[in-house]
């Protein structure tokens, strides 16, 4: 993730829909729990994270 770049574009936010096993990874650099979503490519549910910038 670039994050600088991200805020400097005008980003606020960064929203992920994460494969289940790497939401780990994504909380620890910072997202939090967001719900989740459905994948339009498998149908199947996936954790969502939000990372403020």
């Amino acid at each position: 993730m670039d994050l600088p770049a991200a805020r400097a574009a005008g980003a606020r936010t960064l929203w992920i829909d994460a494969d289940p096993g790497a939401e780990p990874c994504y909380r620890h650099v910072g997202a939090a729990p967001a719900g989740t979503s459905i994948s339009p490519s498998t149908g199947r549910e996936l954790p969502r994270l939000r990372r403020d910038l």
